[in-house]
């Protein structure tokens, strides 16, 4: 059986890979966690061994490590003075280890084509600077192919066994504002991921041949106004329709209203958020379960109701 080393293993990625790695039956797991009893359910002490320790520290630790056989590196820090030491110093630290590695980035910092965005360094906040520089940082590396880089678009996953994401505490109360925000529509494009379905790719790509180019992970692009249609029929709700050449619509576009806003805000929004604001479109060459030769997975905003229970929710809603 072999080892691998999880970081992040509390977090709401972490606890669906450890449960992947777990059903593999092929692995044993070694998570390196500030604190064990953020992990939501008991683990079989035979698979999985919790060791207490700050990533932050990893850059002059790593060696500690060097028994394992493989690694996945999913701990984020999101602002600083943190996130220089654990998104680039930890991140670089490990891949000198030599190990097949996959490692957690995230698609914010490349353009369509999926490569590098330069606004990412020059604009972006110390979360998207430093995820840049580790990239590049590993790109650097004499020889760095054992590194497979994720590139996760937005995440979607509930609370309850495993932790929500940031979207998906939001998408089960969708309801309270949607009766509302289904009478607007907004351009702009998107992809979604469910945490289950990241989790199921990084099994692949621990037991299968390194694919050739790094990964962004994500379903099919979206636009804002097919999601709204999307949640307004979950809802149960009549969505009302963008106008079209020669034909007004009921929904009113708030698209250009955009430079308003940020006009409006002020300091309180950062270079990245307006140059994010003013991009509106962010599409990529996506990978998803399907693509890697898996059962298709969570591939709709509707796939993830169901699987979350949020479906049965509204339901009960419903008939009350």
């Amino acid at each position: 059986m072999k080892t691998v080393l999880v970081t992040g293993a509390t977090g709401c990625v972490g606890h669906h890979v450890v449960e992947a790695l777990l059903e593999a039956g092929a692995w044993r797991i070694e998570a390196l966690v500030r604190d064990p009893a953020r992990f939501r359910w008991a683990v079989p002490e035979d698979r999985v061994t919790f060791v207490t320790g700050d990533v932050a520290d990893l850059a002059g630790s790593a060696a500690a490590f060097a028994h394992v056989d493989a690694i996945v590196h999913l701990a984020t820090a999101w602002g600083d003075p943190v996130a220089y030491p654990v998104n680039v110093d930890a991140t670089l630290a490990l891949a000198r280890l030599g190990k097949p590695m996959v490692y957690f980035s995230t698609a914010s910092i490349l353009d369509e084509t999926n490569r590098p965005l330069p606004e990412a360094v020059t604009l972006g906040t110390d979360y998207i600077r430093s995820k840049y520089l580790a990239y590049s940082g590993l790109r650097a590396l004499p020889a760095h192919d054992h590194v497979m880089t994720l590139f996760p678009t937005l995440i979607v996953a509930g609370e309850g066994r495993h932790p929500a994401s940031h979207l998906g505490r939001a998408l089960p109360d969708v309801g309270r504002w949607l009766w509302i925000a289904r009478r607007f529509t907004l351009d702009g494009t998107f992809h979604l991921i469910h945490a289950r379905d990241l989790a199921r790719m990084v099994l692949a790509l621990l037991e299968r041949p390194r694919p050739a180019a790094d990964l962004v992970a994500g379903n099919a692009a979206q636009t804002v106004e097919a999601v709204l249609g999307e949640l307004c029929g979950l809802h149960g709700l009549p969505r009302g329709k963008p106008a079209t050449e020669g034909r007004r619509g009921t929904s009113i576009d708030l698209t250009p209203l955009a430079p308003l806003v940020a006009s409006l805000v002020g300091d309180r929004m950062t270079s990245w958020d307006r140059f994010c604001l003013a991009q509106r479109h962010f599409r990529y060459a996506t990978t998803n379960p399907r693509a890697l030769g898996l059962a298709p997975g969570l591939e709709t905003l509707t796939d993830m109701f169901a699987y979350e229970g949020w479906g049965a929710r509204l339901q009960g809603a419903a008939g009350g």
